[in-house]
């Protein structure tokens, strides 16, 4: 950085950097950016950001433990939990700063992580020997609603802890907004209690309940006007069916993701090419994989679909000895655990993984429709990648002609200058060579930055 830039404010070096770049002849042009500024709630200055080191952590040891007990908790991120506010549970460790020495922050500093700063001072004592050392806690906290968005992963990592499963269900729904499309806030009065849906409310009893929050006098003002606007009879009585609507959507919305995204999109397509080139064995085990498969998920919409299930299900074959005449008295699909076969799951999705949200965009984005040539790059030793070459290749049709799997210690040259890359995970990308068929390289550069642009 410029000399005449350093030390400033992070709003004038903008300016200096225009004339610098206009004195060297580098200057195109300067058009209006409009983006927000957050400023300061109660003095109205600018927030700067600022870059500091945060703490972690790191998740996957955590996690291991939580898999075996809910298999969805996979692609586990590091957690930070570094939160620069004035209030709140400090973050226990303390750094060490020796005597004599700056006592500033650099990636050499020592710390000590534990429960009080007693067994911290121990740790540090066993650790240096006889050397003097003050410990300085560091002052970063953590808050509230970090944990709350991470209770049910966190709940479930915490078997490696406790030894014990801390609860067997998790009920989801989908975030829930008002009228006009904002997310609930109290200082917007858009938030009601479930009572006065259930039991229903006058509008002069609504209000009320907006005193006894920790809103100020201008939030009261703005959610007061905003409910005689919103409910300007007060609320119905609803009873309590209201409140189940928002569940019942959200089954139907995942029911139809997984039939037709899934199911139909997806797994029937993967199919085809072991019922047309499969030995018999292979062949029969996926027509009954297929049949049961359709055979739930029909019983599974029924409730909602009453009249389409029906009629789909009397064209289904029976299971030797099923008299059922029809869906209504059927079976409703309870989960059967002998049917949970999860690193067979998680290979299939891999599979899927790399075909769906990898290789095929990239040939379409590419423009490349026979014969491409793909690459899977895992970084980790154990990846099933090569076990999924087949539904690769089987998936992606006759836009890609050559699937393989570049090792950890493949030579560098096994993938040829020249591809796109798309990363699937922190475990495992793709890449399509796209060089050798592109025509005018200038001219795909121009549209890949004018891509960017946009995003």
């Amino acid at each position: 950085m410029p000399a005449h830039s350093q030390g400033r404010s992070d709003l004038m070096p903008g300016y200096h950097v225009v004339k610098d770049l206009t004195k060297f002849g580098l200057f195109v042009k300067k058009e209006p950016n409009p983006m927000k500024i957050p400023l300061c709630e109660k003095f109205k200055d600018v927030i700067e950001p600022l870059i500091k080191p945060q703490w972690w952590v790191r998740m996957k040891g955590l996690a291991d433990a939580g898999l075996k007990v809910k298999r969805w908790l996979t692609n586990v991120n590091d957690w930070c939990i570094s939160r620069q506010l004035w209030w709140g549970h400090r973050i226990p460790t303390y750094m060490i700063v020796f005597d004599g020495e700056d006592s500033t922050e650099t990636d050499a500093t020592e710390w000590i992580v534990a429960k009080s700063e007693d067994e911290a001072q121990a740790m540090a004592e066993a650790k240096f020997g006889p050397k003097k050392f003050p410990l300085e806690q560091d002052p970063d906290s953590l808050s509230g609603h970090v944990v709350q968005r991470r209770t049910v992963a966190d709940g479930y990592a915490s078997v490696r802890l406790t030894g014990s499963v801390p609860f067997t269900e998790v009920h989801c729904h989908s975030l829930i907004r008002d009228s006009e499309g904002r997310k609930m806030n109290k200082s917007l009065g858009n938030i009601v209690d479930p009572i006065d849906i259930i039991s229903g409310t006058d509008l002069e009893s609504f209000h009320p309940k907006l005193l006894i929050s920790n809103l100020q006098e201008d939030e009261v003002a703005r959610a007061t006007k905003y409910r005689k606007t919103a409910f300007p009879n007060g609320i119905p009585e609803c009873g309590a069916a209201a409140l189940r609507s928002t569940g019942v959507f959200q089954e139907h919305k995942d029911l139809y993701q997984f039939f037709y995204d899934e199911l139909c999109d997806v797994v029937i397509e993967n199919s085809r090419s072991i019922l047309s080139v499969g030995i018999p064995e292979e062949q029969n085990s996926v027509q009954q994989a297929l049949f049961r498969t359709l055979d739930t998920s029909l019983r599974l919409m029924h409730p909602s679909m009453p009249f389409i299930t029906e009629e789909l299900w009397q064209r289904v074959p029976r299971q030797r000895g099923d008299t059922t005449p029809t869906i209504m008295p059927a079976p409703y699909p309870a989960h059967d655990t002998g049917l949970d076969f999860y690193a067979d799951a998680l290979n299939y999705e891999l599979g899927l993984g790399c075909l769906c949200t990898g290789v095929s965009d990239l040939a379409a984005e590419y423009g490349i429709r026979a014969g491409g040539r793909a690459y899977v790059k895992p970084t980790t030793a154990d990846s099933q990648a090569n076990a999924q070459l087949p539904t690769i290749k089987a998936l992606c049709g006759k836009s890609i002609g050559e699937v393989n799997v570049i090792g950890q210690e493949a030579a560098k040259d096994a993938i040829p200058k020249g591809c796109a890359v798309f990363v699937i995970s922190s475990d495992i990308a793709v890449l399509l060579e796209v060089g050798s068929r592109t025509p005018d390289v200038d001219a795909e550069l121009v549209k890949l930055r004018a891509k960017l642009q946009k995003s």
